[in-house]
Formats: structure tokens, C-alpha cells, sequence
């Protein structure tokens, strides 16, 4: 399993220097475009979805 030091979920433009610097880095389904091509998951759920939620959850699924 690999170790993710740095997490970052983001949505809007301003979020893709810290989405690229993480380790891993998430978007909701709802985010710009050039953030989902910089994002190494994106998720199912928007931001208004629990996007957040599902990030904590893919977490703990991978620390089981």
C-alpha cells in the first residue's frame, strides 16, 4: 500500500498547484475542467454530494 502523506481535494482552478504537490489528489464530479485533468481521482460525488466525505472514506478503505 502506498504511503499518502499529503491529500488534497479541490474544485476550482486555484486548487490545481495543491492538487498536483499531493500525494493523491481528488476533485468532485463538479469541478472545472483543467482541475479534473490535474486531479489523480475524480470522484463520483460533487461538492454538494459529500465529496469530502467520500475522500475520508476512500482513506479508510485503503488503511483496512
Amino acid at each position: 500500500m502506498q504511503d499518502y502523506t499529503f491529500v488534497a481535494v479541490g474544485d476550482y482552478n486555484n486548487d490545481i498547484e495543491m492538487i498536483q504537490q499531493a500525494d493523491i489528489g481528488f476533485c468532485p464530479s463538479n469541478a472545472a475542467p483543467d482541475v479534473k485533468a490535474a486531479a489523480d481521482i475524480v470522484l463520483e460525488q460533487s461538492c454538494e454530494q459529500d465529496a469530502v466525505a467520500a475522500v475520508v472514506e476512500y482513506i479508510f478503505d485503503r488503511l483496512s
